[in-house]
């Protein structure tokens, strides 16, 4: 508790008192170092809560969409059946699932001319990826995607077991997938996480530094006795400030100018130098972690 404590000391000075900037001078820079990385871990919780609430609800509703519109497509007299590496149905017609229209507008592109997600046809060619407007064709024996830049991939089915597949199989698939995709925010959330930690702190360590390079010419012109450990050192607390504007850009829909949060944080950090050699200092609590 008293680490939390001092924790959220340490996070309110940094942003509104000038004097407690003078009290970080006496303290190692294991501390700040501490405090940063709590900094980044908390705001990358936040912006990944923030990003999961916006995208989620979305995502659950496209996967619901697709899944009532398989359904809906799916003959229910359709048997597909693999032998040899090889797919055949005994439909004459391609089977072919459309994009959902339920499919929220954030999920699709507006500049696409693609109608369908999945085609069926086992005499289908590359050239009928056009043909029928789909993301996947299937014939008897590849599956062919649209990738990006209009690139095509394809993947050859000679490894897939003998068997046939029907609607009841193809119904009880689903329900695999949709209990699988329950799962989804918690894999979504957990590895945003980590990726919003790694890149806040190495983000925010190069920020950091160029902030404290800022400083430390500053302190230079002003002939105020600093060295470049101790401006860094201060610059991971401004960094406090670049965090919270960072999590707020989330919130506006247009967002903040470019470069808007480094600018803030550089005029933030002058002033609070400048301010330095007028203020006395205090013993200051080490205990962030």
């Amino acid at each position: 508790m008293r680490k939390v404590k001092t924790f959220f000391n340490t996070f309110y000075k940094s942003l509104v008192s000038p004097k407690y900037y003078r009290d970080i001078l006496q303290a190692k820079l294991s501390f700040s170092f501490k405090y940063f990385l709590v900094l980044t871990l908390l705001s990358s919780v936040l912006s990944v809560t923030l990003l999961s609430i916006q995208i989620l609800p979305k995502t659950k509703d496209a996967i619901n969409a697709f899944n009532k519109q398989a359904l809906k497509y799916y003959p229910s007299d359709l048997v597909i059946t693999a032998k040899d590496g090889q797919l055949s149905s005994n439909k004459i017609e391609p089977v072919i699932f459309p994009i959902p229209s339920e499919i929220p507008s954030d999920f699709k592109d507006t500049n696409s001319r693609l109608k369908n997600i999945l085609v069926f046809d086992p005499n289908g060619t590359v050239d009928d990826l056009k043909k029928y407007e789909t993301v996947i064709l299937i014939n008897k024996s590849n599956v062919i995607m649209q990738g990006e830049n209009d690139q095509i991939k394809i993947q050859p089915l000679k490894d897939i077991p003998d068997g046939s597949f029907t609607y009841a199989d193809f119904t009880i698939a689903l329900g695999k997938l949709e209990k699988f995709l329950s799962y989804a925010p918690y894999l979504f959330g957990t590895a945003t996480l980590i990726i919003f930690f790694i890149a806040s702190t190495t983000s925010g360590l190069i920020i950091s530094f160029l902030l404290s390079l800022i400083f430390w010419i500053f302190t230079k012109i002003t002939h105020l006795n600093m060295s470049l450990a101790k401006t860094y050192q201060i610059s991971l607390h401004i960094f406090t400030l670049y965090a919270i504007l960072s999590v707020t850009n989330q919130v506006f829909p247009k967002g903040l100018p470019y470069g808007f949060n480094f600018i803030v944080c550089t005029i933030y950090g002058l002033f609070i130098i400048s301010k330095m050699q007028k203020t006395p200092t205090a013993p200051l609590n080490q205990n962030v972690t």
